[in-house]
């Protein structure tokens, strides 16, 4: 993700830094939490009885279709928020541009 500092904004570009800092904290912590339960469940399943296999991938089945399936679902939706935080940026940019321009 990228930073864009905003010069009509209140915050200080060090205060608009440590929140971009956070937001990609925040993006990347959701990224770990995935992989670790996807770990975990897959874990879970090898040292599972037989039945209590079936009733987890069944569970899951239900929820999402399978595991790979909803894990990536889950990656896209957060590759596309970002995507339109991205564009919102810009957008913003565009507009402090021009404004900022049509005050000379």
């Amino acid at each position: 993700m990228n930073f864009y500092y905003q010069p009509s904004s209140k915050r200080s570009y060090t205060e608009q830094w440590q929140q971009h800092l956070d937001q990609a904290n925040v993006i990347a912590n959701v990224g770990d939490i995935i992989r670790v339960q996807t770990n975990d469940f897959n874990n879970a399943l090898k040292y599972a009885s037989e039945q209590h296999a079936a009733v987890i991938e069944a569970s899951t089945e239900a929820v999402c279709g399978t595991l790979s399936p909803g894990i990536e679902r889950v990656a896209e939706q957060i590759s596309g928020i970002e995507d339109a935080l991205n564009i919102l940026r810009c957008h913003r940019i565009m507009l402090t541009t021009s404004m900022f321009m049509q005050l000379r």
